[in-house]
């Protein structure tokens, strides 16, 4: 089941810079293996679907960047 990618923002708000490139680093490597057609036989049939997985981890990763922006800008102004 996934969720909406308000509720993922909201899970992930609380973490550090670093525990955010994670997470954006993790979905970038999945969203890659989608895209090269790595999806055994077996997962094509799960649900969801690897298409809706797919879908939601875009949207996810738009959260996540918003999110590492912040922290990024909050990290920047810390320093000075």
């Amino acid at each position: 089941m996934m969720i909406s990618p308000d509720l993922y923002a909201d899970s992930i708000k609380n973490l550090s810079y670093e525990e955010l490139v994670n997470k954006r680093n993790h979905l970038i490597l999945s969203l890659h293996r989608f895209e090269q057609d790595v999806i055994t036989e077996d997962e094509k049939f799960v649900h969801p679907s690897p298409e809706v997985v797919y879908q939601c981890e875009n949207l996810y990763l738009i959260e996540v960047t918003k999110l590492l922006n912040d922290a990024f800008n909050q990290r920047l102004w810390d320093e000075e």
